[in-house]
């Protein structure tokens, strides 16, 4: 019951199937069926998110970029999103094609999980409710993010074993 909403929205490339992604080949990208989690770099929830996400990906599927990148503030500008808002995790699927699709808040963050090893998948069980609804809680739990669980002063680098799944210039 993975109803479309405002969350899941098709976008048309401008640019002419990328090859490259900030030095990453896209076709690789494509091929692996994951996407490009765009997240907020000095979020201390989203960056224990990330990791969370990394330590149960063994096939590797995701890319991260953080919101505060030339690689996010490219595709959210090509999709029409306000690049200066930290508040939404989004899910970019199909990148460089004609199928290209952004998910944001509750539905990226349920696709993201229900692609994971281990019990964590068992979240995704609450793709069942309305998007209304879990977005509801998602902004909740923005809008407390950094009061509860920090606010970094910068992006944190990733452990070297990680870094080719980062997209950050």
């Amino acid at each position: 019951m993975n109803a479309k909403s405002s969350a899941d929205q098709s976008i048309s490339p401008k640019t002419n199937n990328p090859a490259q992604l900030n030095g990453q080949n896209v076709d690789a990208l494509r091929r692996q069926g994951g996407g490009i989690v765009l997240y907020d770099g000095v979020c201390g929830l989203c960056n224990r998110f990330i990791k969370a996400v990394m330590d149960r990906d063994p096939r590797g599927i995701f890319r991260f970029a953080s919101l505060q990148s030339k690689v996010a503030h490219s595709i959210l500008t090509e999709a029409g999103k306000d690049v200066s808002s930290l508040k939404t995790i989004y899910l970019v699927e199909g990148y460089g094609t004609d199928n290209m699709r952004l998910l944001s808040k509750s539905r990226a963050a349920l696709k993201i999980i229900s692609q994971l090893h281990g019990p964590i998948r068992f979240l995704s069980f609450l793709s069942i409710l309305p998007t209304g609804l879990l977005n509801l809680g998602y902004d909740f739990v923005a809008a407390s993010r950094y009061r509860l669980f920090g606010k970094l002063d910068a992006c944190p680098l990733p452990d070297p074993e990680h870094v080719k799944r980062f997209l950050d210039d």
